[in-house]
């Protein structure tokens, strides 16, 4: 096990942003470099000086363009790659070296000014045949792709091409390149024009974030850092308004993964609603943008690309009634979320119950990715339905929540009517799936199902809280702590158990949604002690690993797969501000 690192020794370390006290630094080491409603990213390779342009409006899979490597003296040579909220540095010494920078402006345009060094443009593309690019006036390239052009314009220097790869000179030691995506092989009119101004630009960049950095929601002051690279990963990740993104959107992650999942969704909209009720509501409407004719919301949501062959679980009625308790609600925002959260319930009866048993399943294409937990240890069938008993908690709270939406609409039959019926699940949530233990899952139509459960999906019913039956809470609150609890947080699968993995997906590893709904439901069920705990042991763990990744090993809490991670950042800065600082909030 890892010795304790504190968080001020991290912050020497480099491994987080500086606070609020110095200028505003993003370690790439943990995440991409984007800005607010752009559609470019850029990451570091493993090569010397050199990053990776990615056009992350096209699946994770086909965004990588270009690698650009800077060039001193004709050669990649070790350079300091740093960045601020406005733009990245390429640096080969001290003050007066060689340098580059790279800013982003607006949705499609990069911009790039070098001192003493030329550029270098490498395809990792498949299909983007760099020999076939063009010097025109200016010396435009324009290198195409599925559609998409980049149109390339040196301003300052000289395009030539070595080979497979084109070579950007510097003239009278220096260059100014500018980088724009548009749809067609030829350019337009709107690429040819481009004047970048970068003193005023990045001036711009920055008054943006300091403006969204003012609404972060407060943290203690030894954990400012981390707060602040949540709060600017949330920043970056979001995507213009496109053709399935009716409003600005919140991406998972902005060179991978970068679309919406609509259980992801949730958790920036509470981190952003926290203290922007309109900027959280806008996030947590997105899905039901493009709900189906059954209120089926879309798993997969990209702006050329939905995949509707599965869902995600319906936590949307905790995340409002959390919103709710933060904020007065309008008439007209109510009366906008009622009738789509309604609708989305009612799928769930009405499909997914394949044996009208009145218990909704987890199916689709995938049962697996419709539960969110993809490959978890009771969930070993992906053909296969399941009645989960997860599933049936979330949907108990939706219910209350429709109820509260529907007092507050002055609907008091309407309220009742979802009491009763979030009641009645209740009861045969505990009726189907407790046996004085466990809570356990089976497939659709079968009685038999695993009575011990290895797998933490199985104690997710704790999101009920004070609606949970006291002894059933309590028993489910210390096998969580017993079997589950590493000094990281709680592991997917019990780590004694023979389907866990260290880096097995949900057979193991940490993950943020699980968390911070567990430490939802302790606290209100009455352990804030837990809840604090789990908290104190998450926030530590990311600081520790320097960044807010899809996942973390359990026994090490090492960060993995994918870094720069949506819903982490967001639970990351929600743990902090409300188990860390002062008392804790009101059950």
């Amino acid at each position: 096990m890892r010795p304790a690192i504190s968080i001020r020794n991290l912050m020497l370390a480099g491994l987080c942003s500086l606070g609020s006290g110095g200028e505003f630094s993003v370690d790439l080491r943990h995440t991409f470099f984007s800005r607010r409603e752009s559609w470019i990213a850029l990451h570091p390779t493993d090569r010397p000086a050199t990053l990776r342009y990615v056009f992350s409006r096209m699946l994770e899979e086909k965004g990588p363009w270009l690698d650009l490597g800077f060039l001193v003296e004709g050669s990649l040579r070790p350079a300091a790659i740093t960045a601020t909220a406005s733009h990245v540095q390429v640096s080969a010494g001290g003050s007066a070296a060689p340098r580059a920078q790279v800013y982003l402006v607006g949705r499609f345009d990069a911009v790039i000014e070098a001192w003493g060094m030329d550029l270098s443009l490498t395809g990792v593309k498949t299909g983007l045949d760099l020999g076939k690019a063009a010097e025109g006036p200016a010396s435009r390239l324009a290198l195409s792709a599925e559609g998409w052009t980049l149109d390339v314009q040196v301003l300052q220097g000289r395009a030539e091409r070595e080979g497979q790869a084109w070579r950007l000179r510097a003239e009278k030691g220096r260059l100014r390149v500018v980088f724009r995506m548009h749809q067609g092989a030829a350019a337009t009119a709107a690429a040819a024009g481009l004047a970048p101004d970068p003193e005023a630009d990045m001036a711009a960049i920055a008054r943006d974030w300091e403006g969204f950095r003012a609404k972060m929601p407060a943290v203690p002051a030894e954990r400012t850092a981390m707060a602040e690279a949540a709060w600017w990963n949330l920043w970056s990740l979001y995507a213009p308004p496109d053709t399935n993104f009716p409003t600005p959107a919140v991406l998972v992650a902005k060179a991978d993964m970068n679309a919406v999942w609509p259980w992801d969704h949730c958790f920036p909209a509470l981190a952003l609603g926290r203290t922007d009720l309109d900027a959280g509501l806008e996030q947590f409407l997105l899905p039901f943008l493009n709900a189906d004719e059954h209120g089926q919301l879309p798993d997969e949501t990209a702006p050329d690309f939905m995949y509707r062959g599965v869902t995600k679980p319906p936590i949307h009625g905790w995340a409002l009634m959390k919103l709710m308790d933060w904020h007065p609600f309008s008439q007209a925002q109510l009366e906008r979320v009622y009738p789509k959260l309604a609708k989305w319930t009612e799928f769930w009866f009405r499909r997914r119950d394949s044996n009208h048993n009145g218990i909704p399943e987890y199916a689709g294409e995938h049962s697996g990715w419709e539960s969110g937990w993809d490959n978890a240890s009771g969930l070993g069938d992906k053909k296969a339905a399941y009645e989960s008993p997860d599933l049936q908690a979330y949907l108990v709270l939706q219910m209350k929540a429709l109820a509260r939406v529907a007092r507050e609409l002055g609907r008091p039959a309407e309220a009742a009517d979802w009491d009763r019926r979030a009641e009645g699940h209740l009861k045969l949530l505990m009726a189907r799936f407790w046996n004085g233990r466990h809570f356990v899952v089976r497939k659709a139509g079968q009685e038999a199902a695993d009575p011990e459960p290895t797998s933490l999906l199985n104690l997710m019913p704790l999101v009920l809280g004070e609606h949970l039956d006291k002894a059933v809470f309590n028993t489910l609150a210390k096998e969580l702590e017993a079997r589950f609890l590493t000094p990281y947080g709680p592991a997917t699968e019990d780590p004694q158990s023979p389907h866990y993995r260290s880096d097995g997906y949900w057979r193991g590893p940490i993950w943020a949604p699980t968390t911070y709904l567990l430490a939802d439901g302790l606290r209100r069920g009455g352990r804030p002690d837990l809840s604090r705990l789990i908290a104190k042991r998450f926030c530590d763990m990311v600081a520790r690993a320097g960044g807010h990744y899809e996942n973390y090993d359990s026994l090490s809490g090492q960060g993995l797969r994918c870094r720069g991670f949506a819903w982490t950042s967001a639970v990351d800065l929600l743990l902090m501000h409300e188990y860390l600082q002062g008392p804790l909030p009101p059950k």
